[in-house]
């Protein structure tokens, strides 16, 4: 896969989700058509593709971590969701294979949205855990067990929803699953 280097901070790349017609992730504006979201997606060198499963952008994004010395590096796969024909939904899917980065990802991301977003209206798990809570188990053979997080953040227009679970292995690392997902709030009228 193709890579693209952003270096600016993650704030600057979740960006400011908002009802319909208003700027959201990547400067896209929610209700609108592939079509317009392609034109757009142009100007920054990037592609809409659909597949099976959905439509994804490419390239995946790389997001540098500002660290003294070699920054940290965080590859995200942007998915978008249409329904009726406009876009509904947003959700940055965490790529990365290093084990290494897992505590890292978690913990920088989770604080960078609450930077941007303030306190989680709700959180479920360890969203804050320890670097003991990744890698390998402590008796080699003995799976470590599954940790994770679901926290949400509110503001006037949008939800943002931070899910990730990693969950040990018999010889060593788990896979992090981590996502971020931006929906708009549905104005219901009274």
């Amino acid at each position: 896969m193709i890579k693209m280097s952003v270096y600016v901070p993650l704030v600057l790349l979740l960006g400011s989700m908002t009802m319909f017609g208003q700027t959201t992730w990547g400067g896209l504006k929610f209700g609108s058509s592939p079509r317009e979201v392609q034109k757009s997606l142009a100007a920054e060198h990037m592609t809409l593709q659909k597949f099976d499963t959905g439509w994804v952008v490419q390239p995946v994004w790389e997001i540098k971590e500002p660290t003294p010395g070699e920054p940290l590096i965080f590859h995200f796969a942007p998915n978008l969701v249409f329904s009726d024909g406009t876009l509904t939904n947003v959700t940055l899917v965490y790529s990365d294979e290093e084990p290494a980065a897992q505590y890292d990802a978690t913990t920088w991301i989770y604080q960078q949205l609450v930077i941007k977003y303030g306190p989680t209206a709700t959180e479920r798990g360890r969203c804050k855990p320890s670097r003991d809570d990744f890698g390998p188990s402590v008796v080699f053979g003995q799976a470590s067990p599954t940790v994770n997080c679901s926290a949400m953040w509110k503001d006037k227009s949008q939800t943002i929803a931070l899910d990730w679970y990693e969950r040990g292995s018999e010889t060593g690392f788990g896979k992090l699953i981590l996502t971020i997902t931006y929906k708009p709030i549905e104005n219901t009228g009274l």
